[in-house]
């Protein structure tokens, strides 16, 4: 008896296990071809780390700067908000890179998500001085948040958010 009480339980499991394998199989392939809606773990991986390296050669950039680099990698439709609400635009990065000089930043703790497959969102702190455009010595903390659109196979950072960190 308790050999075939064994057997049954056995075979319920093993159908049971099936039954819920064909269930997501079935869910994963309801009209994507077997494609996930989100990148996988290792794309997400390499695209977070690319975007990390694309927001710290900004920062390299601005101090440097290299006002030519946001001309020609920020998009046009950019909009950028200030810790004091204050909007940016591409032409305001430019503007801000030619007159207010930076000397030094730190950034940390860097972190991105994927909301979508062609939309991340990197957060990091930023710790910078510079001189604005009064002529005055400023050092700001700040946490910044990033967003990140594919846009013709490329990606493209089409807003970012400033707020104070005290």
């Amino acid at each position: 008896m308790r050999r075939i009480l064994a057997i049954t339980l056995f075979l319920l499991l093993g159908a049971a296990i099936g039954l819920s394998q064909r269930a997501a199989s079935a869910g994963n392939s309801s009209g994507n071809s077997g494609q996930n809606t989100v990148a996988n773990s290792g794309d997400q991986n390499a695209i977070g780390q690319m975007l990390i390296q694309r927001e710290q050669e900004s920062w390299a950039r601005r101090k440097a700067g290299d006002a030519s680099y946001f001309q020609k990698n920020i998009p046009g439709d950019f909009k950028g908000t200030q810790a004091d609400g204050t909007k940016l635009s591409q032409g305001d990065l430019v503007s801000h890179t030619r007159s207010s000089p930076m000397s030094d930043y730190n950034l940390s703790n860097f972190n991105v998500a994927f909301p979508s497959a062609d939309t991340a969102v990197v957060t990091y702190n930023a710790d910078y001085r510079l001189v604005s455009e009064d002529g005055l010595p400023l050092h700001q903390k700040r946490q910044i948040t990033s967003r990140w659109v594919r846009r013709d196979g490329d990606w493209a950072n089409v807003d970012n958010v400033f707020k104070k960190i005290q």
